[in-house]
């Protein structure tokens, strides 16, 4: 059995106190959760995985600026994947909800 992870990411503030900083905090699901459970909010599908930063840097164009972040957010995601791409190269064995394997 296949189980596929489907990621959802927007920007949020942080707090008012710490500068108005904000990032986007990436969440993980299960693709095979029926929609009209997945997307509701009460149901707590998505589970928090990390929080992207949004990069800013000094003294360069908006392009520069664009390919930066870009760098900055792939280099991030790859990071936080490198167990989902283990799992898919090698596959791996999981419990279900009644705890068989």
């Amino acid at each position: 059995m296949f189980i596929d992870v489907i990621g959802a990411s927007n920007k949020m503030p942080l707090t008012l106190g710490s500068g108005n900083k904000e990032m986007h905090p990436l969440l993980l699901s299960l693709t095979n959760i029926h929609t009209n459970i997945c997307m509701k909010a009460t149901s707590h599908t998505f589970t928090l995985t990390t929080y992207l930063p949004i990069p800013k840097f000094l003294k360069v164009s908006s392009a520069v600026q664009l390919v930066l972040s870009a760098c900055v957010y792939h280099f991030v995601i790859s990071t936080v994947m490198q167990n989902l791409k283990v799992a898919e190269k090698n596959g791996v064995i999981i419990s279900d909800s009644n705890g068989l394997l």
